[in-house]
């Protein structure tokens, strides 16, 4: 399958799975169970694909909240354009998104901090995966910001996960 129909495969993937979970989300006060239905079921290989996507998130707040932009950056893919979507924004392409990141995010006077929680992970294919978590970002304060579902395809890179593509919304 070429590239960019696995894209378009994930993306539909992804906008999918991504309404089901916002309908849950939203339809729910209370957080979503430890291990819901659409979790990697625990084999030690799900489980270690479980940890590896956890670090990567766990990478993108802290690379995020120390405002190191070419650290955040070298978490996206590099053999292929990625792609990023902020509300209605798509941005497309490595110098695009350090672009908007350092506009949006990382050239900001006040400091502001992200937190993700994984929520649910699924295979789409060799190689792919779509990861949802919660987003939130606060103040110095700690007053909130933003509140969302971050959605991100990652790919398998030279053995390591890394984002194809992130829809915040």
């Amino acid at each position: 399958m070429n590239h960019q129909k696995m894209i378009g495969k994930c993306l539909f993937a992804a906008i999918a799975l991504w309404s089901v979970q916002w309908t849950i989300v939203s339809a729910s006060a209370s957080p979503p169970p430890a291990q819901s239905a659409n979790e990697i079921p625990a084999s030690p290989t799900r489980l270690n694909e479980n940890a590896a996507v956890k670090q990567l998130l766990q990478q993108f707040e802290i690379t995020f909240n120390a405002r190191n932009l070419d650290a955040f950056l070298k978490l996206y893919v590099k053999a292929t354009e990625p792609t990023y979507i902020f509300g209605h924004e798509l941005i497309t392409g490595r110098p695009a998104l350090e672009v908007d990141y350092r506009q949006r995010f990382f050239g900001r006077e006040d400091q502001q901090l992200l937190r993700l929680k994984l929520i649910s992970l699924r295979h789409l294919g060799d190689g792919y995966l779509v990861a949802v978590s919660t987003a939130s970002v606060t103040d110095a304060a700690g007053k909130s910001v933003f509140q969302g579902i971050s959605t991100l395809i990652l790919q398998r890179e030279n053995g390591e996960w890394r984002v194809l593509h992130d829809h915040t919304s």
